[in-house]
């Protein structure tokens, strides 16, 4: 403590005279011997030692550690993103002087704030000055610089008409160049297509360092596209379709589009059970049929014989002479339209429904009647003859562009 003193012992050989400083002091004894030292501030002590063939040195430092300067440092956020800012929060005791290396004195002395913005992670270190002696503070700011999105779980998801709860769920990851997930960017989540809306419209990551929307179909549309975005890096489009068996331009059944891709087809129902050649045509029909009751036909638009990720649905087909587009559901297939019309639906039903069709089709071989509504793109297989046995069933539904 000042006041007070310390007893400094010392050794030498082989000298001729020792010199104490500071203040400049001749010792009495050359060899060995003791002193007290009573400095008013934190002070080094250097005893140099002297014969004809050199000298040496030696020195110690005596401080007032328990009066030297304190310093402590906080920071707003230890995590920005880049572009934003923290604020660090400092506050010290018996300072003089507040230095932060690289950015220069901080005032006031006592306490203070000051705006950080760092493009990279970031050490700051400052040391305050005391008469007594120094201390030294340092705090880490952590930079997030996003580079893309991930969907966590691919870009397909099912759902069902009227909930909100989508399969799988919706959650997608933020990184950086090195793919290490940054928590503290904002996404934003934007409906580009569809009816119903997109719950949250924005969010970070959470503490299993992912982030999270759902899709409500709120609407009579069984399609969505939501778009995850970063503003200015990056976005990603995934697909939300209903269960459900729409006619109309926008055809839909087993969560498919006429004008989706065969990749698309593939991200909702897996593989199909075979891949087909339509005699004569550069078709190829992707046939879910005895496990999913659905089959897509798909333009075969390279000519390869081969169904390719990016040929879509949007393909006609001859039915009884007539050009139709190949989405078809038949024996398992669930899906119904919003009338309730699917597999299994009598006639009467889809009478009640959608009124007299457009023309009609009777095949005594075997008893089959076809019934072809053009303002809807709906054809309906009925397994048998309504002349012949009454009010029959449907069998198969083909839906195509009306």
């Amino acid at each position: 403590m000042p006041g007070d003193s310390t007893l400094v012992t010392y050794v030498a050989v082989r000298s001729d005279s020792l010199v104490l400083t500071a203040p400049r002091q001749k010792l009495a004894n050359a060899s060995s011997g003791s002193l007290y030292l009573k400095p008013v501030l934190p002070t080094r002590y250097i005893l140099r030692a002297y014969n004809a063939a050199g000298q040496d040195s030696a020195s110690i430092q005596i401080t007032m550690s328990s009066l030297a300067a304190v310093l402590s440092f906080g920071l707003s956020e230890d995590t920005i993103v880049i572009g934003d800012s923290t604020i660090l929060t400092y506050s010290s005791v018996r300072t003089d002087s507040i230095v932060l290396q690289g950015i220069g004195k901080l005032t006031p002395v006592a306490s203070g704030t000051r705006l950080l913005m760092p493009t990279a992670n970031t050490v700051y270190t400052a040391i305050a000055y005391g008469i007594y002696g120094n201390d030294t503070a340092s705090v880490t700011v952590r930079v997030e610089v996003p580079y893309e999105i991930q969907a966590v779980n691919g870009r397909y998801y099912k759902s069902a008409m009227g909930s909100g709860i989508p399969s799988p769920a919706m959650k997608f990851r933020i990184v950086d160049f090195s793919a290490q997930p940054l928590r503290k960017v904002w996404a934003q989540f934007r409906l580009i297509e569809g009816d119903g809306y997109v719950y949250p419209d924005s969010g970070r990551a959470d503490v299993d360092e992912f982030v999270y929307t759902a899709y409500s179909f709120s609407g009579s549309r069984a399609d969505a596209v939501v778009r995850i975005a970063v503003s200015g890096v990056d976005s990603v489009d995934v697909l939300v379709r209903a269960r459900m068996l729409v006619p109309g331009a926008n055809a839909q059944a087993q969560y498919i589009l006429l004008s989706d891709t065969y990749q698309t087809i593939k991200g909702f129902n897996g593989l199909p059970v075979a891949v087909d050649p339509v005699t004569g045509k550069y078709l190829r029909v992707a046939n879910y049929e005895s496990t999913l009751g659905f089959v897509a036909v798909i333009d075969d638009a390279n000519h390869n014989d081969i169904a390719d990720d990016g040929e879509t649905v949007n393909t006609t087909v001859k039915v009884f002479g007539d050009e139709r587009t190949g989405l078809i559901v038949n024996t398992v297939c669930p899906d119904t339209t919003a009338e309730g019309i699917g597999i299994g639906s009598n006639y009467s039903r889809i009478r009640s429904a959608y009124g007299v069709p457009d023309a009609a089709y009777e095949d005594p071989t075997p008893d089959t009647l076809v019934m072809f509504y053009n303002t809807l793109g709906m054809t309906f297989f009925c397994g048998t003859n309504i002349a012949t046995n009454g009010d029959t069933i449907v069998a198969e539904i083909h839906l195509w562009k009306p």
